[in-house]
């Protein structure tokens, strides 16, 4: 579910826009990292918090294959 909400929050986002998200289950640290990697984005850092979770730390870098651009002529 972390991943969807990444997701969405990509959609939205401008390029160059930053988040820290909080993980607390382990393998998602190892998931989603792979999967911003295979959308272009930037994985800035993961660090342990003190409590035990995670706390990774992204970039925007480039365009979600799902955002419209404003430049699309539809195909045309």
């Amino acid at each position: 579910m972390t991943f969807v909400r990444v997701r969405l929050w990509l959609e939205a986002a401008p390029i160059g826009a930053e988040l820290a998200v909080l993980l607390d289950y382990e393998p998602a640290t190892r998931s989603i990292p792979r999967s911003l990697h295979l959308l272009g984005q930037r994985m800035l850092g993961l660090e342990t918090s003190s409590d035990g979770q995670w706390v990774l730390r992204l970039r925007k870098d480039v365009a979600d294959p799902t955002e419209r651009c404003d430049d699309d002529s539809g195909g045309n």
